[in-house]
């Protein structure tokens, strides 16, 4: 399976990055599994409050929502930029 749902309530960031990471939608979500704080690029809504997401374009970016909240926008986007390339490859 290449594709995972999560919901709505698990989304805590919608963006978009910006240069020099060029433009690039992007979920933070918290994974509902191991509470892991992750960024998705490749996801679309398919329900009124579930979102599908390609395992490819997935990518932590730590452990707890108190580190989450700990990390600067410029870090955010930059793991959401490399989780898009490594769903590229």
């Amino acid at each position: 399976m290449d594709y995972f749902k999560i919901k709505e309530d698990n989304i805590i960031l919608h963006g978009s990055t910006h240069e020099p990471y060029g433009r690039h939608k992007f979920i933070v979500y918290i994974n509902p599994k191991d509470k892991n704080v992750h960024v998705n690029t490749e996801y679309c809504k398919i329900e009124k409050d579930i979102y599908k997401c390609c395992i490819y374009y997935d990518r932590k970016l730590c452990n707890t929502i108190t580190e989450y909240k700990q990390l600067t926008i410029e870090v955010i986007e930059r793991q959401a930029y490399n989780s898009w390339m490594d769903g590229a490859r």
